[in-house]
């Protein structure tokens, strides 16, 4: 475990990298016959590219997407009555197809050979990238894969998301778009602007936004600017349980915006997922070892740290020596 503000934990291994792409205003090839090329040239749209659909016999899916009206702010779709060609992927961001097997081959060439990243429909061999299940808050979206190993299973997680994710979100996110250049204008670095948008998220995930939680949130980045970010440091104590599920919503969110976590040994590891990454992190052992406070040292260091205005949170192991004085979730506040 690194210290002094390292990014902590190794990320473990990811079957695939999520990343999301730009394509607003970029061309996107959509090829075959398939009633499943409809969804994605429409998702491709969605993103704002302008899709090109190649296909002899476009599905009735494809034919009722085509009579559609286009939507505001999404991409053109056009189509051509025909088979693919190699020539059709120049200058293309990405390219789709759905196509026997020995074809989707010479597809994905040809797109490589253009320098365009590929998905054929059910031939992982041949692809480049892949659609996972999608929640759109939109310009909140959130991708969610299996691997294409257990698609029900990714609806299911998408439906578990869509609950938990409120539907509101989007109009915030387009506030955050207004106010973040002025965040960023009048604002100090670090603990203005983090109080600022952890204010902001609080606000965004209790309600829909109107005008009045817009005043508020103007005139919260006025009052910080004016007053510094009036917070204060803390101390937060955690009885890590045996399962990571199990810990308390009010305890994720303690990990999530911490600036310094130090950790009791035998603490479960599978917790480390809900620590900041930017945080501080330390762990209780030899005092000479490097990311290691040595206990004696432990009480110091976190009264010093929180008078410091840092936020600082120790994970104790359920059952551990200390742990008796934890039963409850200890909050001392600083001045």
């Amino acid at each position: 475990m690194r210290d002094a503000g390292g990014a902590g934990e190794a990320i473990g291994v990811l079957s695939k990298l999520p990343v999301f792409l730009e394509l607003a205003g970029r061309r996107a090839v959509v090829a075959g016959d398939s009633s499943g090329l409809a969804w994605k040239a429409e998702l491709l749209a969605a993103a704002g590219a302008d899709v090109l659909v190649l296909s002899p016999d476009p599905s009735p899916e494809m034919r009722a997407l085509l009579a559609r009206p286009r939507a505001a702010r999404t991409g053109v779709i056009t189509f051509e009555a025909r088979a693919w060609s190699a020539v059709d992927l120049a200058g293309a961001a990405v390219a789709v197809a759905d196509l026997a097997a020995d074809e989707a081959k010479a597809f994905k060439a040809a797109a490589q050979a253009a320098g365009v990243i590929a998905n054929t429909v059910d031939k992982p061999a041949t692809c480049d990238f892949y659609f996972g299940s999608i929640v759109s808050r939109s310009p909140v979206v959130i991708g969610i894969s299996t691997d294409g190993l257990a698609p029900i299973l990714g609806q299911a997680i998408r439906r578990a998301v869509e609950i938990a994710a409120p539907e509101w979100l989007g109009g915030w996110a387009e506030l955050a778009r207004e106010l973040r250049p002025e965040a960023m204008r009048r604002l100090d670095r670090g603990g203005q602007r983090r109080a600022f948008w952890e204010a902001f998220s609080d606000a965004a995930m209790a309600g829909p936004l109107d005008e009045a939680s817009r005043a508020d949130m103007i005139a919260h980045l006025q009052q910080i600017e004016r007053e510094g970010s009036g917070r204060a440091g803390s101390l937060h104590e955690i009885v890590a349980p045996l399962h990571a599920d199990c810990l308390r919503i009010c305890d994720v969110k303690r990990l999530q915006a911490a600036d310094v976590i130090i950790e009791e040994p035998g603490a479960p590891a599978a917790i480390r997922v809900y620590y900041r990454r930017e945080a501080r992190r330390l762990r209780v052992g030899a005092a000479d070892a490097p990311g290691q406070i040595g206990a004696t040292a432990l009480d110091g260091l976190c009264a010093g740290e929180a008078s410091a205005g840092k936020r600082v949170v120790v994970v104790r192991a359920a059952g551990g020596a200390r742990s008796c004085r934890c039963a409850r979730v200890a909050e001392r506040a600083t001045p």
